[in-house]
């Protein structure tokens, strides 16, 4: 299970530390800016830390160049996901060849 764009709107650490979710999708708003902003950074490092704390994996959305990638990964971000990695691409173009399959995210450890 997995919750989408935390860290915008109503999103908080009470929930997360009370659902049973596999992973946080970080709102690509509070991404994108990570290098420009020192708020931002500090509340993806945040939100990183505290889902790590409980066993959850985190994403990072709408990834967008190769330095972005390499903060991420600095970070300790566990998954990645945006048009720098990969486009999107509709069920009738995915190859079910069983070597060959596409993933929505990426791993950056």
């Amino acid at each position: 299970l997995a919750l989408d764009d935390f860290g915008s709107g109503l999103g908080s650490f009470a929930m997360i530390k009370n659902l049973k979710i596999d992973f946080i999708k970080i709102d690509g708003d509070l991404i994108r800016d990570i290098g420009n902003d020192e708020v931002d950074l500090s509340m993806v490092e945040s939100i990183n830390d505290m889902a790590h704390l409980l066993g959850i994996k985190t994403v990072a959305k709408n990834v967008d160049s190769e330095l972005l990638v390499d903060q991420l990964k600095a970070i300790g971000i566990d998954y990645a996901q945006g048009y720098y990695l990969g486009e999107l691409v509709p069920f009738e173009d995915i190859e079910t060849d069983a070597h060959r399959h596409h993933l929505p995210e990426t791993q950056l450890n």
